[in-house]
């Protein structure tokens, strides 16, 4: 962008960042209510109607509710709470002569440039690292800032932000879905197609009331756009890479497409590595297991990687496995 633009609009900038600064919190507050409220609509009529209680669909679904609600709130809180830990000064700046003294080549290959000089923070930015306006500091591995969490998206929470995000859509389809049912049986079929009374009430006056028709239009709402944004997610995921790294990274090939060595990212591992090295928390036993060579099954790693912990990230902030360590590795 133009130096004149950025000028122009520096004003709005700021005034834009004080608004998310002093709002964060009261929009994490409503994302968390409106969770709240959302387990406790489903748990308290969606459920009843339809599922005869105490019958086995009935328990099914109280549990399934339970566990995707746990997994949301367990995962907001730990996204907004949780972030990577400040990093040493002395270490960024041993690491900044490091890369200055490589070899030309070496520096061209490299992700940024080799020394980054934070003047608010008054040191030298880690690899992967940006400075965030509205959280006032520098953020390891940078994502973006997520509002709705009233934090930064970074080398600690990623995870969590990642597991969030599909524990919602899972949680707001399987809720569309039966709702949307409901509906359809409704206005197409007649209300004699479903349970007559719920266990809370009459059925007609349940399922046309507002909490009812909130809750489907919200869940229909979140699971579309939460939908596209962890396909958008999980895109950058595979290739470890952020949106900010993204444009880096388009703009450093083009510039080098011509070259006899064209630029790679270096930490482009493999796209299963690169899910591993966001997920893999210190001393993980599968994830360890895996990198030694052994083999588990897709389905069991998903479900070890959607459990919920609070073992710190493997990843310090500052030092990442690159494509060329990898390659040493193994020869």
């Amino acid at each position: 962008m133009p130096r004149n633009v950025q000028r122009a609009l520096a004003p709005c900038m700021s005034a834009a960042y004080m608004i998310v600064q002093n709002v964060g919190i009261v929009v994490l507050m409503m994302g968390m209510a409106l969770t709240v409220f959302c387990t406790a609509t489903v748990a308290r009529i969606v459920i009843p109607l339809v599922a005869v209680p105490n019958s086995f669909t009935f328990v099914f679904l109280c549990i399934l509710c339970s566990t995707l609600s746990f997994g949301i709130l367990f995962n907001y809180m730990a996204a907004a709470c949780l972030r990577s830990p400040l990093v040493d000064a002395e270490e960024t700046a041993r690491l900044a002569r490091e890369r200055e003294a490589l070899p030309l080549y070496q520096r061209i290959m490299l992700l940024e440039a080799p020394a980054r000089y934070c003047q608010t923070c008054g040191r030298y930015k880690a690899p992967r690292e940006h400075h965030c306006r509205i959280c006032r500091r520098c953020v390891t591995r940078m994502d973006h800032h997520c509002p709705w969490i009233n934090n930064c998206v970074d080398a600690e929470n990623y995870r969590y932000f990642t597991q969030l995000l599909a524990y919602v859509v899972l949680g707001s389809g399987i809720t569309t879905g039966v709702l949307g049912r409901i509906y359809w049986n409704v206005l197409y079929r007649g209300p004699a197609n479903t349970l007559a009374d719920g266990f809370y009430g009459p059925y007609g006056n349940m399922i046309r009331g507002f909490s009812t028709v909130f809750l489907f239009f919200t869940c229909l709402l979140m699971f579309v756009s939460l939908s596209l944004l962890l396909i958008w997610n999980f895109l950058y995921l595979m290739k470890n890479e952020t949106p900010i790294e993204s444009f880096i990274v388009k703009q450093k090939k083009r510039i080098t497409q011509h070259s006899p060595y064209p630029f790679r990212n270096p930490y482009n591992l493999s796209p299963l590595l690169n899910v591993l090295s966001v997920f893999e928390t210190r001393g993980d036993p599968v994830i360890s297991h895996i990198k030694r060579g052994g083999n588990v099954s897709m389905v069991k790693l998903i479900l070890w990687l959607m459990l919920p912990t609070l073992r710190a990230s493997k990843c310090d902030g500052v030092h990442y496995t690159t494509f060329e360590d990898e390659v040493m590795h193994h020869i």
